[in-house]
């Protein structure tokens, strides 16, 4: 932005000086590297081991998106920081790949299911890999219903996903006869007690 004066060279008023073009970082393509390097395998050093299928990566990507696996390479004597491999277990293969991807790329693709999106989140918190996170609430909120509200719920208590917990709880303020009397609800009585509570409570302070 510079300021110059006004027609009669008294007043000043501002003006919007747009860079040029060869000045504007490309961060699109910047990334697109790091993906070109994970799909052509080149320099990989570590393994990531899911249901009988290998994934070759880099370690230093890993540790510079996931403090979990940054503690994983941390400390020498770690069984990972030995082998150079890390075996998982407890993962869907599709959102162990998407999350690999998203490390890779800053992306994930558009049209992914509800479940799918759980499945990343999950992946997101496990690893504390925190935009990830971020990013997957925000598909979540915009894909809240009062027929999936309970399910989000649950989800976001497990995985102490704030903003998505904040969506649902206003969703339920505002239309809490509608819910509270679906059998979803009902279930959630049994299951989640106190989750259910502190959903109540928060409802309402919201009102009040």
């Amino acid at each position: 932005m510079e300021i110059i004066p006004d027609d009669k060279g008294i007043f000043c008023k501002e003006k919007i000086v747009k860079p040029p073009m060869d000045n504007v970082p490309h961060y699109v393509n910047y990334t697109s590297q790091f993906k070109k390097m994970y799909d052509s395998s080149s320099e990989v050093d570590c393994q990531i081991i899911c249901n009988g299928t290998i994934l070759s990566v880099h370690k230093f990507m890993l540790i510079a998106h996931s403090s979990v696996f940054n503690a994983m390479f941390k400390h020498k004597e770690t069984k990972e920081s030995e082998e150079k491999t890390i075996k998982i277990v407890d993962a869907e293969l599709p959102a162990l790949k998407m999350m690999i991807d998203y490390i890779y790329s800053g992306m994930i693709p558009e049209l992914l299911s509800n479940d799918e999106i759980i499945d990343l989140l999950q992946l997101a918190d496990k690893y504390d890999i925190k935009p990830l996170n971020h990013l997957c609430q925000d598909r979540l909120k915009l894909r809240l219903t009062k027929s999936n509200v309970c399910e989000l719920l649950i989800v976001s208590e497990a995985c102490k996903a704030q903003s998505l917990m904040n969506a649902c709880i206003e969703l339920v303020a505002k239309n809490l006869k509608h819910i509270v009397e679906s059998e979803k609800w009902s279930e959630m009585e049994n299951t989640h007690p106190k989750l259910l509570g502190h959903v109540m409570k928060q409802t309402i302070n919201y009102e009040s």
